[in-house]
């Protein structure tokens, strides 16, 4: 796996949606929309939270009604986290090596961001597709190719016929009809040139600011892509309301460092080059052999979960000078044998499901160790954990951390289920463990017409429908099967569940057309309604009463937490939430 897989692409793809989610409000942006307690739901709090799912148009014609269910979502997250903090929670030892953990990681992905990201994808450009993600243009285009091996002549050929065809739209010659004439756009020529609406990120950077800069029905100069020239038309200009930029960041960021792996691998790599250097990174290549050619592979020991390797004995070939002896050591640190040992033991985040192996898997681990530790103190150095944007997202974590946890403790462990329990509850709701009808069908499936009446007036004569089936059967996954479905319920496959209904026991129906398929069925048996027993509905048994406990259990415990923290909800300000969002365009 490549240094960017292992390093920053699975921290972009999952710790990273993590991350980010701070918003700026604007305007009155701590008056409260709620009090809980002694604490307060501010209307910026109330605002972030809301469209993270929604657009700002959609947020600002929302109804009282669904910024108060929305809110009473955060009134109960709220209840929760005081209870928690009330308990003690955040004062667990769990909690607190959760905190430690997490502060690591948020530490570890401020200095990429900070020292790999800018290389490949500065500040501006993000904040560039922002200011421009409001608008969407309609527009129009004539296409005039260029090969990629094309002589200068045949470029500034291409150049001298695409000005004569802008002078022509320009002395009123129809764009549909030049574009019909000239483009070499295959796919949009046949609708006169029309791309549609296009965003920002979506055309080619050497021709946006030219392109979103055009008035409507404004026709562009001849602009020089990577395809060729092109003549383009604004047609319609959208604007809509725009997300606040540092909510707006994670999604635009997100997609740019998908576009461009390939360079911020490049960019991890050489900046993890400056800090080896800077940091006087000493491989002990000669030690990591030697343990290499000492490790020991134990029998797989049993756990809860399956099979798994003892990671701990694999250095007890090793005597207690070789364990001393050091792997890789930098400025400020030295791993030896048995700090290695102990991380590959003990240390969750360094934990392998094989044992170890070779001299590669040891490097492997240390170097993903010291990437961790050195882009992190680096980062810790500059103080850059310490930005507002990183002591959120350690704030939100902590806070879902705390919430899952006193939900674990008040709801999930609170509610028990018995065997007594489950059977009684089967029994008082039979109805819901009832087991439809079902009819055993055998198909063959043709692609015309006329091959299906063949079939179908075969099978009613009386020939065999399994050599029918063997011989014309074309559908997937039924053909070794010789076109048996088996028991199919009443709205299974479309309409051949709704036919089979319909028919009776050694009866061919059809031929039925479905899409661009031809069927012929023969119903070959019927199994009533029937009440499932116990034990085959034990599982979907335990999930309902399950959750209809869980559910009681929830509100019983809110309504306590209700009346221990009051309360309080503005209605006023909650009604003036998204006034002071902006809505026009650039």
């Amino acid at each position: 796996m490549s240094l960017i897989k292992r390093s920053i692409y699975v921290k972009f793809g999952a710790v990273f949606v993590l991350f980010g989610l701070t918003v700026w409000g604007c305007g009155k942006t701590n008056e409260p929309v709620a009090r809980v307690g002694n604490s307060s739901i501010t209307t910026s709090q109330f605002e972030e939270t809301f469209i993270k799912k929604r657009s700002i148009d959609a947020a600002q014609q929302a109804t009282l009604a669904q910024k108060e269910n929305v809110l009473n979502e955060m009134v109960n997250r709220r209840l929760q986290y005081l209870e928690a903090v009330a308990q003690g929670l955040d004062r667990r030892p769990d909690f607190l090596k959760k905190k430690k953990d997490f502060i690591k990681q948020t530490t570890f992905w401020a200095g990429i961001e900070a020292n790999v990201i800018p290389r490949v994808i500065p500040e501006k450009e993000i904040k560039n597709i922002w200011r421009h993600s409001n608008i969407n243009l309609k527009i129009r285009h004539i296409l005039l190719k260029i090969a990629p091996n094309a002589t200068k002549k045949q470029i500034d050929s291409t150049r001298v016929l695409a000005g004569v065809i802008l002078k022509k739209l320009r002395s009123g010659n129809d764009f549909v009809q030049m574009a019909e004439k000239y483009s070499g756009d295959e796919r949009t020529k046949r609708y006169g040139g029309n791309m549609g609406y296009v965003k920002w990120e979506q055309l080619d950077p050497k021709i946006r600011n030219i392109v979103f800069s055009l008035k409507r029905y404004q026709i562009s100069e001849p602009l020089r892509t990577a395809e060729g020239f092109e003549i383009i038309q604004v047609l319609q200009r959208r604007i809509f309301p725009r997300k606040p930029y540092e909510l707006a960041r994670v999604q635009i960021l997100n997609t740019l460092m998908r576009r461009n792996t390939r360079a911020l691998n490049q960019a991890y790599i050489a900046y993890w080059g400056e800090l080896q250097k800077k940091y006087k990174v000493v491989w002990f290549d000669k030690n990591i052999k030697l343990l290499a050619d000492s490790l020991y592979f134990p029998r797989p020991r049993r756990t809860p979960k399956g099979f798994a390797p003892d990671t701990s004995s694999q250095f007890k070939k090793l005597s207690p000078k070789q364990m001393d002896l050091p792997l890789v050591k930098y400025s400020e640190k030295t791993y030896t044998i048995n700090a290695f040992a102990d991380l590959v033991s003990t240390g969750p985040s360094h934990r392998t499901r094989k044992p170890l192996r070779g001299e590669k898997a040891i490097r492997s681990i240390l170097d993903n160790i010291l990437q961790r530790e050195i882009i992190a103190k680096e980062a810790q150095k500059r103080g850059l954990v310490n930005k507002e944007r990183y002591q959120k997202q350690i704030s939100d974590f902590l806070n879902r951390q705390l919430y899952q946890t006193i939900r674990s403790e008040e709801i999930t462990k609170k509610v028990v289920v018995t065997d007594s329990m489950l059977k009684r509850f089967y029994k008082e709701h039979p109805g819901l463990y009832k087991e439809a009808p079902r009819v055993k069908v055998q198909v063959v499936m043709v692609k015309n017409k006329d091959l299906a009446d063949k079939v179908y007036r075969l099978a009613r004569k009386g020939q065999n429908f399994t050599r029918l089936a063997e011989k014309y059967n074309q559908m997937a996954g039924t053909k070794k099967s010789k076109g048996m479905l088996g028991y199919i319920g009443q709205n299974s496959y479309g309409l051949i569940g709704t036919e089979a209904f319909r028919g009776k026991v050694g009866e061919v129906r059809g031929p039925l057309n479905q899409g661009s398929n031809y069927y012929v069925l023969k119903i070959l048996a019927r199994k009533p309604e029937r009440l499932k027993t116990f034990k085959e509905a034990r599982f979907d048994v335990e999930k309902d009463l399950r959750g209809r406990l869980t559910r009681y259990r929830e509100k019983e415990w809110l309504n306590q937490l209700h009346k221990k923290f009051p309360v309080v909800i503005f209605k006023k300000n909650l009604e003036n939430t998204f006034q002071e969002y902006s809505t026009e365009g650039i």
